[in-house]
């Protein structure tokens, strides 16, 4: 009896021992079926199957390796699951805190990406991507200071890594170093061709005045996605500057068919109609601006204008009034408010605005005083 219960230990030895090689080697054939989708851009199809591979057994790399194929489609929440479980079965390396770390940073969880970054600077020290992306986090927080700094750092290890300038180019942007800015945007571009680094290089040549230059970025920005609403308004602000009121206004008509809560686009809209000398297409706009909650000075000052070129002299006189109030140094204003009060027949009035709008450089008021309107 004793032999027999042995004969079938050793039986059932024999049979797990082949189950177990035989699953061994469906495992290993699954792992390299997987790596190879992976490999060929296939990220559904990996993902499917390091799926069947994680059913036989679970292991850190095959959980990391499934978060990279959810990464690689954009599925953030779903890698941050297996980039958990994959720390979770033992994978302490710098490279499943910094994939971790980049997908919060995807869905806007700034603190955990920042955790997960510094957990990656702690195991290695010397890859440019932790340093950017740990920098973007900074960016995001609008800590444009300390972004730059770990910008640097990245460019100084790695010099062709395309995020670092993008990064970089940004964050000089809000620092008011354009021209810094559009250097990183020419280092970004050498690198790779991609449509929202030329909408920055636009944002820069627009700040610097190379207005046309700006228009061509914006070209190379809709011409990748036209659906791209501030590409056109930013492309409809450089029009205008230029004097070509038109095209800006078919810019910004077009902006505001794809983001119509864009109360900017209204509001330099009506200035391209006011220029065009459309004033009720223009009141319209600057009201519809108002209504989504453009308050600023200026809407008072172009408004009030607007209401003076259509004969409204008391709604004028009500913007021009309050624009001023806002601010005291508003040339534009104080000129328009003194037409509309020779308008309205307040010669003193009127004349106190125009000295006042000459006191601050307007040329269009000492022209209405050397009429000799006001004794002078």
């Amino acid at each position: 009896m004793f032999k027999k219960t042995g004969l079938v230990i050793c039986l059932l030895f024999a049979v797990y021992s082949t189950y177990a090689q035989h699953y061994l080697v469906v495992q290993d054939s699954l792992f390299a079926k997987a790596s190879k989708e992976y490999d060929e851009g296939n990220y559904k199809e990996a993902y499917k199957t390091y799926s069947n591979y994680l059913d036989i057994k679970n292991t850190e790399y095959g959980f990391y390796n499934r978060g990279l194929c959810s990464y690689s489609m954009t599925d953030y929440k779903n890698a941050i699951i297996d980039f958990t479980e994959s720390i979770g079965y033992g994978r302490k390396e710098d490279d499943v805190y910094y994939q971790r770390g980049v997908c919060y940073l995807m869905l806007e969880k700034y603190d955990d990406a920042l955790l997960d970054l510094n957990k990656a600077l702690a195991i290695r020290n010397d890859y440019a991507g932790t340093y950017t992306y740990k920098a973007a986090c900074y960016y995001y927080q609008k800590k444009y200071a300390d972004a730059l700094t770990l910008l640097d750092k990245a460019a100084l290890l790695q010099s062709n890594f395309e995020p670092t300038y993008y990064y970089r180019a940004m964050t000089k942007y809000y620092l008011n170093d354009f021209a810094g800015s559009l250097g990183d945007c020419d280092k970004a571009l050498s690198i790779t061709k991609h449509y929202e680094v030329y909408y920055w290089r636009g944002m820069n040549n627009a700040e610097l005045k190379n207005y046309k230059a700006s228009i061509a970025d914006y070209d190379a920005v809709i011409a990748d996605d036209p659906k791209y609403a501030d590409a056109y308004y930013n492309r409809g602000l450089s029009y205008y500057e230029l004097g070509d009121y038109k095209k800006a206004l078919e810019d910004n008509t077009t902006s505001i068919s794809l983001d119509a809560a864009n109360k900017d686009a209204y509001y330099n809209r009506a200035l391209c109609e006011f220029e065009l000398e459309d004033y009720a297409a223009a009141e319209k706009d600057f009201n519809d601006a108002f209504a989504l909650g453009y308050k600023e000075e200026s809407l008072y000052c172009w408004r009030g204008a607007n209401y003076y070129m259509g004969n409204k002299i008391n709604l004028a006189l009500q913007d021009l009034t309050k624009a001023i109030g806002l601010d005291p140094k508003d040339d534009i204003a104080y000129y328009y408010r003194g037409l509309t009060r020779k308008s309205n027949n307040d010669i003193p009035g009127s004349c106190a605005d125009f000295k006042k709008a000459k006191s601050l450089g307007s040329q269009y008021a000492e022209d209405e005083l050397n009429k000799g309107a006001c004794g002078n």
